[in-house]
């Protein structure tokens, strides 16, 4: 049962797995708890935290993210400190003034930590977009009203994140350090259902469909060092041919796939290499 010492994610997260974690539970593998626990598309770690790995790898491309969970780890108060003040101002005047700030603002500190999460958590739809210049552009929100995490809640993340190493790089640097004692679960950017795709924005360099094979070759050199994988993709006949020969099943779930922030019923892949 959960309790406020159990960790929880508190960013809102384009395809997050919040609502699929006791999906994903079931298909870990057996030895999870022998293994070293590698997720090198963080988002909002909803797995990470619901896991509680002794040992864990976590990195992702967007630097901000990754320097955010730092601050946490190093300054968990600092940041609560900042975010309260942030949330109490909270007005679509302030949205953008914070906005304007967090983009000129390249320092880490526990204030540009609590700017990120501020954003996070009113902006539109929890989707973190950039443009080609890296700066972080999507509007605010429908929101009026966000809290904070609670003091045992953000000690809770904390203790979670002692336990890890934490990479802001490309997943590609993280998976070159595999070994077949691994356990690594990857939640990529999807390739668009409908010809639109938040997902694909997520650094200035996005991450298109020529990545999508470059992950999947990623993916049978781990089979063949021995590690095992867990992925999460787009239900799209070019996915299942890149992952043939794997285990692959196919789950519902219900995702924002274009700009009007429609919300359908669409299907999504669970990938292993194991039983």
């Amino acid at each position: 049962m959960k309790t406020l010492s159990t960790p929880e994610p508190f960013l809102r997260w384009a395809g997050g797995k919040r609502q699929l974690v006791h999906i994903l539970r079931s298909e870990l593998p057996k030895d999870i708890s022998d293994r070293t626990y590698v997720e090198p598309f963080l988002g909002a770690g909803s797995l990470f935290f619901d896991v509680q790995p002794s040992e864990a790898i976590l990195s992702d491309a967007n630097e901000s993210l990754i320097a955010t969970y730092r601050q946490i780890k190093r300054s968990p108060k600092e940041v609560l400190l900042y975010l309260r003040k942030l949330i109490a101002s909270h007005s679509s005047d302030h949205y953008y003034r914070v906005r304007k700030l967090y983009n000129s603002n390249a320092r880490t500190s526990p204030e540009q930590a609590a700017r990120f999460i501020y954003l996070n958590k009113t902006c539109f739809n929890g989707i973190f977009r950039v443009n080609v210049r890296g700066e972080f552009n999507v509007p605010k929100g429908s929101k009026e009203f966000v809290s904070a995490p609670s003091d045992d809640q953000l000690e809770a993340i904390r203790k979670a994140l002692r336990r890890a190493k934490l990479n802001p790089c490309d997943y590609r640097q993280t998976l070159a350090a595999a070994t077949e004692r691994w356990f690594v679960y990857l939640d990529p950017p999807y390739p668009a259902l409908n010809g639109t795709a938040y997902f694909t924005h997520y650094t200035a360099d996005r991450f298109h469909n020529d990545q999508q094979k470059l992950l999947a070759d990623e993916c049978r050199r781990l089979h063949n060092l021995g590690a095992l994988f867990l992925l999460s993709n787009a239900d799209l006949p070019e996915i299942r041919k890149l992952y043939s020969g794997f285990r692959i099943e196919s789950i519902p779930v219900r995702r924002y796939i274009s700009c009007k922030g429609e919300r359908l019923r669409v299907s999504e892949l669970l990938i292993k290499n194991y039983e």
